[in-house]
């Protein structure tokens, strides 16, 4: 939570920005008016926000939503910021559905294109008729020796223990 008042101010640079769209160019603003500026935005913030949330509050609720904030601009007669604000969350709306999709989009074609790589990886590692025919025809260069347990070392082992107790 904030504990200083000043914890309550906007950042300064969104207050900067918005002053520079909404003038005319070659107008200059001090230092001292984006300050008051700034100020009376957080204190305009603030004050929707807790109309807001007392509306929350009496429909049992934790969470503010849009409908809120709509509600207690009429109730507090700012009825003329309604419409831009509701133009401007339906623009909102609109581009965070865009991202959703094109995030999905973009996870699908991933999905896509790791399952393709996947399968040219498996062609190229199964062999054709061919390959596999040659394989067959291929024996091995040296023999294979079996040894059975009498000729295996533990008769060695055993040669080599009984020596050395002597």
């Amino acid at each position: 939570m904030a504990q200083k008042v000043e914890d309550f101010n906007l950042p300064m640079t969104a207050i900067t920005k918005i002053v520079k769209d909404a003038i005319p160019e070659g107008v200059r603003v001090t230092e001292a008016a984006k300050l008051a500026l700034n100020k009376a935005a957080s204190v305009f913030v603030l004050y929707v926000t807790s109309s807001s949330n007392s509306l929350a509050q009496d429909d049992n609720r934790k969470r503010l939503l849009a409908k809120d904030v709509l509600e207690a601009l009429n109730d507090l007669d700012l009825d003329v910021l309604i419409p831009p604000l509701h133009s401007a969350l339906i623009a909102y709306r609109k581009s965070q559905e865009t991202k959703k999709q094109a995030k999905e989009n973009k996870r699908t074609s991933n999905h896509v294109e790791e399952a393709e790589t996947l399968e040219e990886e498996e062609e190229e590692e199964t062999p054709d008729d061919n390959e596999v025919q040659e394989v067959q025809v291929i024996k091995e260069p040296y023999d294979v020796i079996e040894l059975d347990d009498s000729e295996s070392g533990d008769e060695e082992m055993n040669n080599d223990s009984e020596s050395s107790s002597d």
